[in-house]
This record gives C-alpha cells, structure tokens and sequence, in this order.
C-alpha cells in the first residue's frame, strides 16, 4: 500500500493538501501534470506582477529614496549646467556644507524658461516628501496638489514650492548659496 494513498485518486490524480499545489488539479483535471508545474507557474507569475507593480509604485511615490545630485558651491554659488532638462523636464539637487541643508529643483516649461524652488512648501515641509514631475506639472508629495511649471518660483505661499532666485547665464543656473538659507527652515536638518 502507497503511503500516500490518501491523496491519489483512482485517476491517479494526486490531491495534494497545500492549496498552491492544489491549483494543478484546476488547471489539469486529468492529472498529467501532478507535479503542479502550472501551478507553480501562476504562483511565480503572480509574485513577478506584485513585485513590478509594487516597484513601479514605489518609484513613481519616491519610496526607494531620491534622485537628488547633491552639488557644492565654490566663491558662495552654485553653478548648474542645465542645458540637459529639456521642455517638462526636472532635475532635482541638494546642498550640504555642514550647516544647512537644502533640497531643490529646477524646472523648464513648455516656453523654454527655466524655474527653481525649494523642494519644500510652508504647509508640507514636515513631511520632508518634496515634489516631483508628473503629468507635466510639479506632484507634492504630500497633499497630491499639482503647480504648472510656468508658475513655479513666482507664485509664493500655501503648498507652492518655496521660490528660489538665481541667474541664467548660457544654460547655467547661478544659485547665491545664501539664497539657500531662505529655504533651510522647511528641513528638519537645520532646527
């Protein structure tokens, strides 16, 4: 007698107890494959999903951390070649120099002109979630609330990212490191 007779059928169809491997008999009634490799196969195609769509959430959410370039200054600025952000585009950096520290972004709108801002509001700096480029509008983080790219820096105040003044020479964005100190009070570094 087959120690396992409990679980073949008189088809020969194995009726295993572990409800993944139960899934072959669904998949194949006449038992062919009763080493459940279906099964296994919409276990793992499952996981795979989960797995892709879980990343693609974590990564649109910015879950994985940020993809801030962290930059210095030299002479009291910070030079930023932004000749590669194209229209709808953003790029986003942080400053450390031991005393402050800041995030921000840059941004170029449908007319070619480029913004800047703090990577915090007065409302959601707490958070410290910041913003990122959806839809061609800047995404805050926190409260979900959408800024058209050609008001970013000029509309102050509420959930609109902080503005930061600069110069545009050529391409380059000339950022006066004491500009920054405006923007260290929405980072919980600095308090």
């Amino acid at each position: 007698m087959h120690p396992y007779n409990d679980y073949i059928s008189k088809r020969g169809d194995v009726l295993s107890p572990n409800p993944i491997f139960a899934a072959d008999r669904l998949l194949c009634p006449a038992g062919r494959f009763s080493s459940g490799i279906y099964a296994h196969a919409a276990f793992y195609a499952v996981i795979l999903l989960f797995a892709y769509v879980s990343s693609a959430y974590a990564a649109f959410f910015g879950l994985f951390g940020s993809s801030e370039e962290n930059v210095s200054a030299r002479d009291g600025k910070i030079v930023l070649d932004v000749s590669g952000i194209d229209i709808y585009g953003s790029r986003h950096y942080s400053y450390n120099d031991g005393k402050i520290y800041v995030r921000f972004f840059i941004v170029r709108d449908d007319r070619d002109n480029v913004h800047a801002a703090v990577d915090a509001c007065e409302v959601c700096w707490e958070s410290e979630k910041g913003y990122v480029m959806k839809d061609r509008s800047m995404l805050c983080l926190n409260c979900k609330r959408r800024f058209q790219l050609n008001r970013i820096g000029i509309i102050t105040g509420g959930c609109n990212p902080h503005p930061l003044k600069f110069d545009l020479e050529n391409d380059r964005v000339i950022i006066a490191t004491q500009e920054l100190f405006s923007g260290a009070k929405y980072f919980s570094r600095n308090r």
